[in-house]
């Protein structure tokens, strides 16, 4: 059985979704599952328990394409055809630490 589930590349709809499944099937979030979504919606804090989450802002997203469009005009860098930003971790209540791994024959 799985610990963790990572709700990435999709929202916070699908990780609140997949924490009220696990509690149907009996699974407590996050003492028997962790769950991390992806985005900031503000009926995310009302999940329980609160969901934790990455959170990349519009604002962040704006700024370093603000950025990377005016130094390439300016031509002050080269054309870059991807960027990665790193999100921001906001933990509230879904996740918890993992167990300490089972020994072999037990």
């Amino acid at each position: 059985m799985f610990r963790s589930l990572r709700c990435s590349r999709t929202n916070d709809i699908s990780a609140i979704g997949a924490m009220r499944a696990f509690q149907e099937a009996g699974k407590r979030v996050p003492e028997d599952i962790s769950v991390v979504g992806f985005d900031d919606i503000d009926f995310a804090s009302f999940a329980r328990p609160a969901r934790d989450h990455r959170k990349t802002t519009a604002e962040k997203v704006g700024r370093i394409a603000a950025k990377t469009l005016l130094d390439w005009i300016e031509e002050r860098a080269e054309y870059t055809p991807e960027i990665a930003i790193e999100p921001d971790l906001v933990i509230r209540n879904s996740t918890a630490p993992a167990p300490p791994p089972k020994k072999a024959g037990y």
